[in-house]
């Protein structure tokens, strides 16, 4: 049986310009929440500060998007 599929590339630097991490290094990507989410380690000065065996914390990027001019929070 036929499927439509393809596999799209996306360079490094570009998924972090479209997260605003600009100039940040991915550090790892794997599957999370039983394959739902993909999680990124991501190194940028914006991030916590974490010290060396202390666990990585979950970030949540805050981001607004305008429609129509109208502004919208996106949390």
């Amino acid at each position: 049986m036929a499927t439509h599929v393809g596999k799209i590339l996306i360079s490094p630097e570009l998924f972090l310009e479209w997260l605003r991490f600009q100039g940040g290094q991915i550090r790892t990507i794997e599957w999370a929440g039983g394959k739902t989410s993909v999680e990124f380690v991501i190194a940028h000065p914006d991030m916590p500060l974490v010290n060396e065996l202390e666990e990585i914390p979950a970030v949540t990027p805050n981001y607004i998007r305008f429609d129509n001019y109208r502004r919208e929070s996106l949390i």
